[in-house]
């Protein structure tokens, strides 16, 4: 992989986990926390609800759900060590897709975030450590043609694809 590529593959999944959660529903910068009179308040700018304290959060929730918030679960930026097996790579699509000049990446965080659905049962797995089975590599095609050659590529090479994503 040239280091080109790979700055750009990077700043790529950078600017996205800045913005999305890869262990959660939303954004970074918006949820929950506790303060220090264990009054909740809401993080983040891009909300009505930004900013508010709600002094009564904390017990509304635990009386009706039963659930404690104290409850810490798997939900740092990235996975744990050996929690994301090594990728699978096929080094002759990695090459190819190298001379493409088309962004991609092995590394485990970008295979986490892109590598799962949103649902209710996929977060809480996550979130609890237990990632599963992973892409071995993310490709950001930026137009039709990207998207051609990696099919190529993929098909002359015998790669499984799976779309994630779409305009």
């Amino acid at each position: 992989m040239t280091l080109g590529s790979q700055q750009k593959a990077h700043k790529l999944s950078a600017s996205a986990q800045e913005v999305m959660k890869w262990n959660g529903w939303g954004y970074s910068d918006s949820r929950f926390h506790f303060n220090k009179k264990g009054q909740a308040e809401f993080t983040g700018k891009r909300y009505k609800l930004s900013g508010m304290i709600m002094p009564s959060l904390k017990e509304w929730f635990e009386g009706t759900f039963g659930a404690n918030v104290q409850h810490k679960s798997f939900a740092s930026a990235v996975p744990s060590p050996g929690a994301v097996k090594p990728p699978a790579l096929n080094q002759a699509f990695v090459e190819g897709v190298q001379s493409t000049g088309v962004p991609f990446s092995s590394d485990a965080e970008d295979r986490v975030f892109r590598g799962h659905g949103h649902c209710l049962h996929e977060i809480f797995a996550l979130r609890e450590g237990r990632v599963g089975r992973v892409p071995d590599m993310v490709v950001w095609p930026n137009c039709h043609d990207d998207v051609v050659k990696i099919v190529e590529l993929a098909c002359k090479h015998n790669v499984c694809l799976i779309p994630y994503g779409g305009e």
